[in-house]
C-alpha cells in the first residue's frame, strides 16, 4: 500500500509526513521533497527538489518559479527528469517519500515513469498528491494500491496516529 496526503496548501502535509517519519527510526528512506524559497523583495518564489533526506537547494535543484498568483509560474522538466527521477531511482528504500506530486512535472515523462516504477518497487510510497486533476495525478490516484487521504486544518492534529498505523500495517511492522 502506498499512501498519500492531500489538501489545500499550508494545511500541514509535509508536516504529518516528517512527523510519521519519527514513528520508524531506522528506516531506509529515499525519494524527495520539494521547497519554496520565496524572495519578497522581487515577488518570486523559486521551487526547489532535494533528497528526501538532505534539504540542499542549489540551482541545479530549481524545478520552477512563481511569480505570483495572476502573473504565473515556469517549470523546468528537464531537473524532474534528471534530478527528481534520480532521488526516485535509489535502490534499497523500505520507504519512498514523494513530496509533491502535482502540475509542474507534467512534461517530465521520465521523471513520471520513475515514480511509477518506484510505486512498482516493492518500497512503500508516502507523499503528498495535489488536489487537482491532471492525466498523471489521476494515474496515481487511481491505483489500486494508492490510499489517498485529505489533510484539513480541522483534522490534521487528528490524523497522526492514522497515518503511522496505515504505515505499520503497509511496512508489515
Amino acid at each position: 500500500m502506498h499512501i498519500f496526503l492531500t489538501g489545500q496548501p499550508h494545511v500541514g502535509k509535509s508536516t504529518l509526513i516528517s512527523r510519521a517519519l519519527e514513528a520508524f527510526p531506522g528506516l531506509t528512506v529515499r525519494g524527495f521533497r520539494t521547497f519554496s524559497a520565496d524572495d519578497i523583495s522581487r515577488g518570486v518564489s523559486e521551487v526547489f527538489i532535494t533528497d528526501a533526506l538532505d534539504e540542499r537547494m542549489t540551482p541545479i535543484h530549481r524545478v520552477g518559479v512563481r511569480t505570483g498568483p495572476f502573473t504565473g509560474k515556469e517549470s523546468f522538466p528537464q531537473v524532474f527528469d534528471d534530478v527528481g527521477a534520480e532521488f526516485l531511482r535509489r535502490d534499497g528504500a523500505e520507504m519512498i517519500i514523494m513530496d509533491e506530486l502535482g502540475n509542474m512535472e507534467r512534461n517530465a515523462p521520465k521523471f513520471q515513469k520513475a515514480v511509477f516504477d518506484a510505486l512498482d518497487s516493492g518500497a512503500v510510497a508516502l507523499g503528498v498528491i495535489k488536489p487537482k486533476s491532471s492525466p498523471f495525478l489521476d494515474a496515481v490516484r487511481s491505483r489500486k494500491d494508492v490510499y489517498v487521504i485529505e489533510v484539513t486544518k480541522e483534522n490534521r492534529d487528528e490524523l497522526l496516529p492514522v497515518l503511522v498505523e496505515k504505515l505499520v500495517l503497509a511496512l508489515g511492522r
